[in-house]
C-alpha cells in the first residue's frame, strides 16, 4: 500500500527503495505499441519506466482493491488506474493487476497488466 501511495504521489525513489537493484518489470504488452519496452532491468531502469510513464499518462492514481500472498513468494495486487491525460485531460478508468516476486525482503520480479484476468491467469489462478 504504502508503495503505491508513494508512486500516486511520484515519489518513486520510495516507491521503488525495496526492489532489489537487478529487478525486472514486465510490462503489459499492450505498451509495446506506445514505444515502451516490453522488459526493464534494474531499479534505476523501473523508475525511469514510471518518470516515463507519468510525463505522458498525466495524471493518474492506482486505486488497490485487493492484495493476496500467494505464499510462494509472490504476491498479487489488483484494482483501478484513474486519471485523465496529460495533452488531452480525456478520463480513463481501468483495471490493473501486479504480480511481484519476493527474495530475501526484496522485489525481484514485478510484472503487470491492464486485465485482472491475464494477471490471474500469469498468477496461476482462476477467477
Amino acid at each position: 500500500q504504502a508503495g503505491l501511495e508513494a508512486v500516486n504521489r511520484a515519489d518513486f525513489e520510495v516507491a521503488f527503495a525495496v526492489y532489489d537493484s537487478e529487478v525486472k518489470l514486465i510490462s503489459d504488452p499492450r505498451l509495446t505499441a506506445l514505444g515502451f519496452e516490453r522488459v526493464y532491468r534494474g531499479r534505476e531502469e523501473r523508475i525511469r519506466f514510471q518518470e516515463r510513464w507519468t510525463a505522458e499518462w498525466g495524471d493518474f492514481q492506482f486505486a488497490p482493491e485487493e492484495l493476496v500472498d500467494l505464499g510462494d513468494g509472490r504476491l498479487f495486487a489488483s484494482g483501478r488506474i484513474v486519471g485523465s491525460g496529460l495533452s488531452s485531460g480525456a478520463g480513463f478508468d481501468g483495471d490493473w493487476a501486479c504480480l511481484w516476486t519476493i527474495s530475501a525482503g526484496r522485489v525481484i520480479r514485478e510484472q503487470f497488466f491492464f486485465d485482472r484476468a491475464d494477471a490471474l491467469e500469469a498468477a496461476g489462478l482462476r477467477e
